[in-house]
């Protein structure tokens, strides 16, 4: 025996059925377009700034919050959040940018099991974006 149960729709309350189906297939397709945008761009920009100043996308975003920050210095957690990675991604990010001179580990932090939950610190004036960009 089935559990189904026969609902009657009248032949407006069809159409209206119809046309909002229409309108949430037109907005899924808008929303997907907007991703498929947003992923080219972000692609494309990451790819332009690795060719023109040898920094991609999320190595700029971690030194432009750095340059925001008081004293250019902030706590790694904040910073992971502000940038949008993952500890452990910022944490491997920023060993890249030390190693590149970009920023420092701050002296309190410099022991390795505590790497996640120090601060780290712009070195330059190569470390702000903006005079990145300018050479």
């Amino acid at each position: 025996m089935s559990t189904a149960t026969a609902v009657k729709i009248s032949a407006g309350e069809q159409s209206t059925l119809i046309a909002m189906g229409a309108r949430i297939e037109l907005g899924e397709r808008a929303w997907r377009g907007l991703l498929r945008t947003h992923a080219c761009l972000v692609k494309r920009l990451d790819a332009e700034l690795e060719r023109a100043h040898g920094l991609p996308m999320s190595s700029y975003e971690v030194l432009h919050h750095l340059a925001q920050a008081s004293r250019g210095r902030m706590r790694m957690r904040d910073l992971a959040e502000h940038a949008q990675l993952s500890r452990s991604g910022l944490t491997r990010l920023v060993d890249r940018l030390e190693r590149d001179g970009l920023l420092y580990r701050c002296s309190a932090w410099r022991k390795p099991a505590a790497r996640r939950s120090g601060s780290c610190a712009s070195t330059s004036a190569r470390a702000s974006p903006r005079a990145s960009w300018a050479r």
